[in-house]
């Protein structure tokens, strides 16, 4: 299966939403910057319908210089997506799980049998919940911005649920203005 990344990026409260106002990014350009670098290492990125419903998300590599875009993956059970969500009508490959999708380990199998071998989870809450309670994740990159959420919406993730998902924390550093932790699966980690 692929190796799993997340990345989750929440205001200084925990929330990953401000739902008071339309759909906008509240981290800096320098972290947006390297939230793209991130993703140009990945072979896919994967959200909810969630997601894609509420941002229209493009999940392509545009800020800095990639010479091939990540396949976007989008788990929608219930056949929610918009037909004329950006990532449908772009040109770029994108899987949209309906209702065959059955279970996040089928799925991994399945990219794994298509060669992805690094797969870059951007969804929101729910899915990135999903992604841990199964034990599925790899390394957790957790953005914390500085800005405060007028109505935010809580992520519930927090440093107890990183580590109960079999994480431990690497590293800290500073993407533009935020502070980013670094988590990787604990086995990973004595590994090195």
């Amino acid at each position: 299966r692929p190796m799993v990344t997340v990345k989750l990026a929440v205001d200084c409260n925990g929330s990953v939403d401000d739902r008071s106002e339309s759909p906008q990014r509240f981290t800096s350009d320098a972290c947006l910057d390297r939230v793209h670098q991130l993703r140009n290492e990945c072979d896919a990125v994967l959200v909810g319908v969630e997601t894609v419903v509420r941002d229209d998300p493009l999940l392509t590599v545009r800020r800095i210089p990639a010479t091939r875009q990540p396949l976007r993956i989008v788990v929608d059970p219930n056949q929610r997506i918009p037909r004329k969500a950006a990532l449908l009508n772009d040109g770029n490959e994108t899987l949209v799980m309906g209702e065959e999708f059955r279970s996040l380990p089928a799925l991994l199998n399945l990219l794994g049998d298509r060669e992805i071998q690094r797969l870059m989870v951007e969804g929101g809450p729910t899915t990135i919940h999903a992604f841990l309670v199964a034990n599925l994740v790899d390394e957790f990159y957790f953005v914390r911005s500085k800005v405060k959420h007028a109505v935010g919406l809580p992520s519930q993730i927090d440093s107890v649920s990183l580590t109960a998902a079999g994480l431990m924390l690497k590293s800290t550093e500073a993407w533009g203005e935020e502070r980013v932790e670094h988590w990787v699966r604990s086995s990973v980690q004595e590994g090195q």
